[in-house]
């Protein structure tokens, strides 16, 4: 029967940092739950997808000039609908599952109905969703760019679609990126309230009668390159707004900070999904397809480990209470 598969779907326009995100987060995982022995194997075409994106954030830290980056900019993603595979076990053994995040191309959510109909359906089979969020459209200006770069309005229609008639539990995660100048400056709290103001409506939706017991939802900031921050906003009549980002120092390197957290939160949720015995995606199979005690244990050390602070759970701890 092969092993459990969960899918994730990131959703967010083009350019908002969803590969870079992902690249992130395998970049740091071995960090931190490697000492655990658990490992995360990126399938060969996902192998390739990375490797190409990790490329090109390395490079970021290695420009002399500042790096000039207009909505819908940044590192290229996918040009169709992609999927990433990770499996995920523990190390020198077979894998224990397999996280399939779905992508495609960000401007999907802003073209023709038949792809954002094929957008709300990968929201419907996954067990989570993952949003990264520009962090200096919402912290710039008063939010004057929110919209217009990272298309909230947007973001809530199609969960507000896929989640009607929830018969099962799902993750939310809110995850600011490009926030490297926010966190240095202790700003952090800031941004994640900026969040909750720009992201009203889709809170409020999750905080509904009807979803309220079976949806989770945090908020993670992620600094998906580390050293490189945002440095400027030029505004120039009838042309699009111009973010400009700079290094940090001369020798600076590509170093994530907080990308492993969306893993720890996912996992949590996995494990309270089997201990609970409703894993939407396997259930008819439970008996076998159980996780391995081996792996689940070592799972569950990773995702009790220290909670960064800047990470906020919204609502529904008792699918994160391992």
């Amino acid at each position: 029967m092969g092993i459990p598969e969960y899918k994730i779907t990131m959703l967010g326009p083009s350019g908002v940092g969803k590969t870079s995100l992902l690249t992130a987060i395998y970049e740091k995982f071995e960090d931190t739950a490697g000492k655990l022995q658990i490992t995360i194997d990126p399938e060969s075409k996902t192998l390739i997808q990375i490797q190409d994106c990790l490329k090109k954030l390395k490079s970021l830290t290695q420009k002399h000039n500042d790096i000039r980056i207009k909505p819908g900019q940044g590192v290229k993603g996918t040009n169709s609908e992609s999927s990433f595979f990770f499996n995920m076990g523990i190390k020198g053994k077979n894998p224990s599952l397999s996280l399939h995040f779905q992508d495609y191309p960000g401007g999907w959510i802003a073209s023709n109905p038949e792809n954002i109909d094929k957008v709300v359906e990968f929201l419907r089979e996954s067990v989570a969703v993952l949003i990264p969020i520009d962090a200096t459209a919402i912290m710039e200006k008063n939010g004057k760019y929110h919209e217009y770069i990272n298309l909230g309005t947007t973001v809530t229609a199609l969960i507000q679609r896929a989640y009607q008639n929830l018969d099962s539990p799902r993750l939310v995660i809110l995850a600011p990126v490009k926030c490297e100048l926010y966190m240095q400056k202790q700003k952090g709290e800031e941004l994640l309230r900026r969040v909750d103001e720009e992201y009203k409506k889709l809170i409020e939706f999750f905080q509904s009668e009807n979803l309220r017991a079976n949806v989770a939802v945090v908020k993670i900031p992620v600094q998906t390159v580390g050293n490189v921050r945002f440095s400027r906003l030029e505004e120039k009549e009838e042309q699009e707004p111009e973010f400009y980002f700079c290094r940090t120092r001369i020798n600076a390197s590509y170093e994530p900070k907080d990308s492993e957290q969306p893993i720890k939160y996912l996992l949590q949720f996995i494990l309270k999904l089997h201990l609970e015995k409703r894993n939407p995606v396997v259930k008819l199979f439970l008996k076998l397809l159980k996780l391995d005690k081996p792996f689940r244990e070592a799972a569950t050390r990773f995702a009790q480990m220290p909670i960064n602070p800047n990470c906020k759970v919204l609502q529904g701890d008792k699918w994160l209470d391992i």
